[in-house]
């Protein structure tokens, strides 16, 4: 894996981390790997879309953030990226499930990872909405976070981690979930 340089600055439109790739040595053979790059797609910035920024960085990936759906499929397209992260917590900004199918029908996405954020209702009895139609979109997984709080910001502010796994690997709250004692805000479900 490569490491991430973050950019001075933080613009709106197009925010990226510069990485280098990274050689491996196979014997008398010596190969280059590819730094796996993430895009991710929030029309504003929030909690979730630093949680995910600051685990891209942490975690020495290459990663763009687009404000917008046109944005997105261009920066998609130039870079075929391996993880697309979409914000598909809110309809009003754009039309996640549109964004993945567009995607989605692009040659380079047949390995792309393509992850919903979705809302998760923690404190109502009503059951969760159905995964089918993110299914049918072309979405690959769903990370629900939790709607009455941000999922990672009690724990970046306070140093401590979510769960035991994150001791390990000093990532926020949603990067990576496995078992726990304690509860997590946010969860990601293989489709």
């Amino acid at each position: 894996m490569g490491i991430c340089h973050c950019c001075a600055s933080r613009p709106l439109d197009h925010l990226a981390l510069q990485s280098s790739d990274s050689e491996v040595m196979l014997g008398p053979m010596k190969m280059k790997q590819k730094c796996m790059s993430i895009l991710l797609v929030f029309a504003q910035e929030d909690y979730q879309s630093d949680g995910f920024w600051w685990a891209a960085e942490k975690g020495g990936y290459k990663c763009n953030i687009s404000r917008d759906p046109e944005s997105a499929l261009e920066t998609y397209q130039a870079k075929n990226h391996d993880v697309v992260i979409i914000d598909h917590r809110s309809n009003k900004s754009f039309d996640a499930e549109a964004l993945c199918r567009s995607i989605r029908a692009t040659k380079a996405s047949e390995h792309t990872v393509i992850v919903a954020v979705t809302k998760k209702h923690i404190h109502t009895d009503k059951e969760e909405p159905s995964i089918l139609p993110l299914l049918k979109a072309g979405f690959s997984r769903v990370a629900h976070v939790a709607t009455d709080q941000p999922a990672h910001a009690a724990h970046v502010a306070t140093d401590q981690p979510a769960h035991a796994a994150n001791v390990a690997t000093d990532q926020p709250a949603h990067a990576a979930h496995v078992a726990s004692d304690q509860p997590s805000l946010c969860h990601m479900k293989p489709m």
